[in-house]
């Protein structure tokens, strides 16, 4: 997948859109980091990795449970003195 820096893109933005086909995606980067994806509608975007949802459950049985309701907690965090 190529990539180009910011800059480049902004340059080159109606090159890199009539270049698009099926399948084609470019990485616009800032330094090192990716920013954005460019890709053809067709594309698929890239498949996330799947859930672990056994580890989830086991991550909310040890949360201890709210002492009080939510509605009352943000009422509290909303009402209470900044100062």
């Amino acid at each position: 997948m190529p990539k180009v820096d910011i800059a480049e893109a902004q340059a080159r933005l109606v090159e890199l859109i009539h270049g698009m086909d099926e399948g084609t995606m470019v990485e616009i980067c800032r330094g090192d980091t990716v920013v954005a994806v460019l890709r053809a509608p067709g594309s698929a975007a890239p498949a996330r990795p799947a859930l672990d949802l056994d580890a989830l459950k086991r991550l909310r049985a040890r949360m201890p449970a709210q002492a009080e309701r939510a509605g009352d907690f943000v009422r509290s965090l909303r009402d209470s003195d900044p100062s």
